[in-house]
């Protein structure tokens, strides 16, 4: 489904719904800033829109072939973006990320995506609010959709961090199983958020340096404050407070609990089929780190139990 919006530089006037054919007219009037929605795009909206913006057909490919990494390339005339949404849906608390796809003209913008977005519909409702800046053009529109994406990772990160506190009391007061479960759970969703937000440091450099004269240098300030807000985002994922209980060579403290449950947390992550390598690797790490704390515990009690010095070549090996 394609929504063509038109807003006039001139009289601050927007209309909806104008006709997809007419699009290549409605952009050479440089009075307009032309913003194009397409909702599940088709072969015939790829071909539209190859035929009234003349797009790289390596770009419409990227926007077909879905779970293309965060980017932004340069074209002659105008740039292709492509950068995630997303949210924590269900009772399971799963991370849902929709793809949204940007081409950023001089005065048009073209998003596509797959699922309707929330961001998508909050640039609409500011669009017309921001009437004393319309004479931006199109990179006033591209800072109000990506500033609304972004915005969304903070109440994420904040529900993330109340998780993990729901977790630690759960350890420390009763043991439950299913605490474990979380805690891989949360910690793939920080590996997920973190290849999602990560490379916009590149994309936002790359606007930030204006090698092609797209939208006018009173825009560079709203793109330098979306650029501080990704870079804010980013050390949150990365900050020890959040990501410290997952660091490789370290084990969380509810992986120091009865070897049946460690195991039975352990095998339902190990065979997730899509838990990756990698992730799967430092798994079996902290496999091996909690099984050498426990023969050395054990080791510990048996030592004093006997009140001798017999296992202590034993303890100080399985230590080291």
């Amino acid at each position: 489904m394609i929504t063509v919006m038109v807003l006039d530089r001139e009289s601050g006037k927007l209309e909806i719904g104008k006709d997809p054919k007419t699009i290549s007219e409605l952009c050479a009037d440089e009075k307009n800033v032309v913003w194009v929605d397409v909702l599940r795009a088709t072969e015939d909206d790829y071909a539209m829109l190859a035929e009234e913006f003349r797009f790289h057909p390596l770009a419409l490919e990227d926007c077909r072939n879905a779970h293309q990494r965060p980017k932004i390339d340069e074209y002659k005339g105008y740039y292709f973006m492509v950068l995630y949404e997303a949210s924590i849906v269900g009772k399971r608390k799963s991370l849902e990320l929709n793809e949204l796809n940007l081409f950023l003209g001089t005065n048009y913008l073209v998003t596509i995506h797959r699922n309707p977005l929330r961001a998508v519909d909050t640039a609409a409702r500011l669009w017309p609010e921001w009437d004393e800046r319309v004479t931006s053009g199109a990179g006033l529109l591209a800072y109000l959709l990506i500033d609304a994406t972004i915005d969304e990772y903070m109440p994420l990160l904040d529900d993330m961090s109340d998780r993990i506190d729901d977790i630690e009391d759960a350890i420390f007061e009763s043991f439950d199983p299913d605490a474990i479960r979380d805690i891989f759970l949360i910690k793939k969703q920080l590996l997920y958020l973190r290849r999602t937000v990560v490379p916009l440091r590149d994309v936002f450099n790359t606007l930030l340096r204006r090698e092609q004269p797209i939208f006018p240098r009173e825009i560079h300030v709203y793109f330098q404050d979306v650029f501080d807000h990704v870079i804010r985002v980013a050390d949150l994922i990365d900050t020890p407070s959040r990501n410290a209980r997952f660091d490789h060579g370290r084990v969380p403290l509810a992986f120091r609990q009865p070897d049946e449950r460690r195991d039975e947390a352990a095998d339902v992550d190990l065979d997730d089929p899509h838990v990756h390598d990698a992730d799967r690797r430092n798994l079996w790490h902290e496999l091996r780190v909690h099984a050498r704390a426990q023969v050395a515990l054990r080791l510990r009690r048996l030592a004093v139990v006997d009140g001798c010095r017999r296992h202590r070549h034993l303890l100080l090996s399985a230590l080291h």
